[in-house]
């Protein structure tokens, strides 16, 4: 299994691996499918099941421990279209948020961005999502806009929620 393998024999059968900090980024494998969908529903909202892993289009990477890299820290799920990168989601399991794993994820994925040419990141994020929006101005993100009303409710009758259109310059 490549998501049990060590960082340099996953390199040569083809999978590029980025080293930040004390984790590794890689790209998402069919073997980390069961356990992304049985972690992700519970840091992100949305459909994680094995199947819209399986589908979806976008650029997939996880941050495993570069010691144990079966074991699983964190997920970004992004594109790049043109000179843009779009960051869509960014995770770190509940029990190792506040170690700095988000700022390693969110690093190694702008470092990615860039060295494929982008030079703009562009993300959303909710309002109220405070330690979201702390890691993206501490990264050089700044606010560029608002959504009104684009969430929807986190709890049943709750309001929807505004998004924050965040920018980055990557030059």
């Amino acid at each position: 299994m490549l998501a049990q393998s060590h960082p340099a024999a996953a390199a040569s059968a083809g999978l590029a691996f980025t080293v930040v900090g004390h984790g590794v980024l890689r790209p998402v494998t069919p073997d980390d499918f069961s356990e992304l969908s049985a972690r992700l529903p519970s840091v992100l909202s949305g459909d994680w099941s094995v199947a819209a892993l399986e589908a979806s289009p976008y650029r997939q990477r996880v941050l495993v421990k570069d010691d144990a890299p079966s074991i699983l820290l964190g997920f970004a799920e992004f594109y790049l279209v043109a000179d843009e990168c779009h960051l869509l989601e960014i995770a770190v399991w509940t029990e190792l948020q506040g170690k700095g794993l988000g700022k390693q994820l969110l690093t190694a994925v702008l470092d990615e961005a860039r060295a494929e040419g982008c030079t703009l990141c562009l993300l959303e994020v909710r309002r109220s999502n405070a330690p979201a929006c702390a890691l993206y101005e501490r990264a050089g993100f700044v606010v560029v806009g608002t959504r009104r009303e684009y969430y929807p409710p986190l709890e049943a009758g709750g309001a929807r929620e505004d998004a924050l259109l965040y920018s980055l310059n990557l030059t």
